[in-house]
């Protein structure tokens, strides 16, 4: 039983490998700016980590060796990858997902939401006025909503973005 369970342990491993991960390392090569190039499973299932290839083809053995930065931008491409895999396409909800990123990989990072926007409604939620800005950038057909009060308004991205910047002069 023991042999029996290894074993289709070590296919499922190989099969995730050549499959699921293969669209999340593709979605974390482009986030990254080809500095990682694939997502490979652990070999304990029973815990929420991965490996990770970089471009000259060495190895993380766990996530735990990441910058903050990076392991959001590991586990969003593993989210992103599944969301595209459901078939029918929900709206997908992103809430300050990118505040640890720079500006190269949040502009990254935007790139693959416009690909996703392609068969899934966006809703990003945050309160950081440069990710609306850089946002605004990329994406042209775009709606921007500002929460004041507990009342939610249509605005633009400027006044939004002037707003936010007000907030944080507060803060």
């Amino acid at each position: 039983a023991s042999y029996l369970l290894k074993s289709v342990h070590k296919d499922f491993l190989e099969g995730e490998k050549d499959t699921l991960f293969k669209d999340a390392g593709n979605i974390l090569n482009k986030i990254t700016n080809s500095q990682y190039k694939a997502i490979l499973p652990i070999d304990d299932l029973s815990t929420v980590d991965y490996k990770t290839v970089l471009s000259d083809g060495s190895k993380f053995e766990t996530s735990k060796v990441l910058s903050r930065a990076t392991k959001e931008q590991l586990f969003l491409s593993v989210r992103m990858s599944r969301i595209k895999e459901i078939e029918y396409k929900l709206p997908v909800i992103f809430d300050d997902s990118f505040v640890n990123f720079d500006i190269s990989h949040l502009n990254s990072t935007i790139d693959v939401l416009i690909e996703l926007s392609k068969t899934n409604q966006i809703f990003i939620l945050t309160c950081h006025p440069y990710i609306i800005e850089n946002i605004n950038k990329k994406i042209s057909n775009i709606g921007f909503y500002k929460i004041e009060k507990g009342e939610l308004s249509p605005t633009t991205s400027k006044d939004l973005s002037d707003y936010l910047w007000r907030k944080e002069e507060v803060r």
